[in-house]
């Protein structure tokens, strides 16, 4: 078989399925799995006078998300994520249970499908093997075309900000009259929140 026949037979079924699922309203529940990749903006750190010098920041995280369809407007549910990030310290890793919520605003067809989407969640686990704890928000837009009633495609650009908590070591110079100065270096927590850019793709069944 030509390849130019196999393009033609790929364009037809993919056309078939766009007109005869353009209507498709998705199912009352639904599972999400998708793959985000983030850029870092900047970071600040409470206390510090630390900001973003260019240190390259950013990584994926891969998210399951259990959303209710309250009606064609709204969403809500709950996920759970697992994050690699790449910094100026090596990687770190982050585990975040969270709550999505969604609202879809128009009702015109060719704009049904967008939505925006804000997340509310925190990062489980201690800090230990480089698993960093925090507080995490994203807010932005999303795009979601539903083939099946529980088969479809998502698409999302978010603004994330995320605490990713640590500690810092600090030196403290003391006096003792035995044996005179002497430094004591102690481990104080301190977390880095960073602004990033987040570009996500997943399956919606």
């Amino acid at each position: 078989m030509k390849v130019s026949r196999i393009i033609t037979i790929l364009i037809g079924i993919f056309s078939m399925c766009w007109f005869s699922t353009h209507a498709v309203e998705p199912g009352k529940v639904q599972i999400g799995i998708d793959y985000h990749y983030a850029v870092g903006l900047g970071y600040f750190q409470p206390g510090y006078d630390v900001k973003n010098t260019g240190e390259y920041f950013g990584g994926g995280y891969t998210t399951v998300t259990g959303l209710y369809n309250i009606n064609q407007k709204f969403s809500a549910g709950l996920g759970l994520g697992i994050g690699l990030y790449s910094c100026g310290e090596g990687t770190i890793l982050k585990a975040p249970v969270f709550g999505t919520f969604r609202y879809r605003p128009f009702k015109k067809a060719s704009l049904k499908n967008f939505y925006a989407v804000t997340d509310l969640g925190v990062g489980l686990g201690e800090v230990f093997w480089k698993v960093k704890p925090g507080f995490l928000w994203n807010i932005g837009i999303g795009w979601q075309k539903m083939f099946r009633k529980h088969f479809g495609l998502n698409f999302q650009i978010t603004y994330n900000l995320h605490e990713f908590r640590g500690y810092r070591t600090k030196v403290y110079l003391n006096y003792d009259t035995e044996y005179g100065y002497y430094y004591d270096i102690n481990r104080v927590p301190a977390g880095e929140w960073h602004h990033m850019l987040a570009f996500g793709v997943g399956l919606v069944f």
